[in-house]
C-alpha cells in the first residue's frame, strides 16, 4: 500500500482489525478498527467510516461493551437512513 492511499490504509486495518475481532483478539483489534474509522473520516470518506463502525460495534459488543456497541450502529445507521443506504 501507498502510505499517500488513506483510504487503501483504512480499508488493511479495518481487514486486520475484524480478522483479529474474529479470533478473539477484540483488544488488539480495536486500536486498529479507530484508526480505519480516523483515517477514512480524514479521506472525507464518511461512508467508509460508517462501514467501519458497525465492524467497531461487533467489536464493542464482543468485549461486553453493549452500550458502546449500540451508540457505534446508532450513529452508522443515521448516517445510512440519512443517505436512503
Amino acid at each position: 500500500l501507498e502510505l499517500g492511499n488513506p483510504a487503501g490504509v483504512a480499508e488493511s486495518e479495518r481487514s486486520i482489525g475484524a480478522v483479529l475481532a474474529k479470533q478473539g483478539r477484540e483488544e488488539e483489534a480495536l486500536p486498529l478498527i479507530d484508526s480505519a474509522i480516523a483515517r477514512y473520516r480524514a479521506a472525507g470518506d464518511s461512508e467508509g467510516a460508517a462501514r467501519v463502525q458497525i465492524s467497531r460495534a461487533r467489536t464493542l459488543h464482543a468485549l461486553g461493551r453493549s452500550r458502546d456497541a449500540l451508540a457505534e450502529l446508532v450513529v452508522a445507521e443515521r448516517y445510512f437512513h440519512e443517505r436512503n443506504n
